[in-house]
């Protein structure tokens, strides 16, 4: 359905608010960035942002989820139609190389955030946990429809891919060191592989 009337800019305020905090947390972090930063970049009234969202958390978190799903849904696309198992895992092992090489916005902003604000803020904490199952629901999904097995059972694939992102982008962030970054991904290129042959000879029995 079309927004019309005073839907439209409501909406439009909406977006650039979500925008806003995304840019502005992705590079400050989230102390650094106040709600006036945030109202002034997308070019609103502070009020704007306490008539879209609650507070400065909920925005946040909710900027958060849209990009990360955003980013997700891209990855997809991506892998989408590749029918080998084996090209599959080498372009998601791909795409995780050059997001974590270029610190992608979105992976940046959840590190950023988890590490700044988890402890302390269970809103930010659910939305980021909300991320990695729909990403692990993303590998789940993805293997079973290409290899017409249930769900379920690339859990244990789903769990060693997404902890495996997770290792790989601090260790990076420790040491930027490209050569390593190679050696970890075929690292756990072999491991995934080894588990997607158990999954399928299990089927077989």
């Amino acid at each position: 359905m079309a927004v019309t009337g005073n839907e439209a800019p409501a909406s439009a305020s909406r977006e650039r608010l979500l925008l806003a905090a995304t840019e502005l947390v992705a590079i400050r972090g989230y102390a650094a960035t106040s709600v006036e930063a945030i109202t002034s970049k997308a070019g609103v009234v502070k009020s704007a942002l306490y008539w879209h969202f609650r507070n400065k958390e909920e925005l946040i978190a909710t900027a958060l989820e849209r990009r990360a799903t955003e980013w997700i849904e891209g990855v997809e696309r991506t892998v989408e139609g590749l029918a080998d198992p084996a090209e599959r895992l080498g372009r998601l092992l791909d795409l995780t190389r050059k997001t974590v090489v270029a610190q992608a916005p979105p992976v940046r902003l959840i590190y950023a955030l988890l590490t700044e604000r988890g402890e302390q803020d269970p809103v930010l904490r659910r939305s980021i946990a909300r991320v990695f199952e729909r990403l692990r629901a993303s590998i789940r999904q993805s293997m079973s429809e290409l290899l017409d097995l249930p769900a379920e059972r690339f859990e244990g694939l789903a769990l060693l891919m997404t902890s495996a992102l997770h290792g790989v982008v601090f260790d990076y962030l420790a040491d930027p060191d490209e050569a390593w970054l190679d050696r970890w991904l075929e690292s756990i290129r072999g491991m995934i592989a080894l588990m997607l042959e158990d999954v399928v000879k299990q089927s077989r029995q």
